[in-house]
């Protein structure tokens, strides 16, 4: 049995926008439940761009685990 742990980190490219992204489309699922509204939305994915935009951040997603099992031969 192997487990391995990844934490896909960005400092340039297209993963940098991953989280702005995600928040785009999630939109209608958070001001459906009345979590946020869409000027709120708007703000947060304005942030979440210009954060990913900017050459000195990094930006990371969630931990990816990978299991794998061999069977006996």
């Amino acid at each position: 049995m192997c487990v391995d742990v990844s934490q896909p980190t960005f400092y340039q490219g297209e993963g940098k926008l991953v989280t702005k992204v995600t928040m785009e489309h999630i939109r209608g699922l958070l001001v459906g439940a009345g979590l946020a509204s869409h000027t709120e939305i708007d703000a947060i994915v304005s942030g979440l761009d210009s954060f990913a935009r900017n050459p000195s951040t990094i930006m990371s997603i969630a931990c990816t685990f990978q299991v794998c099992l061999r069977r006996p031969a």
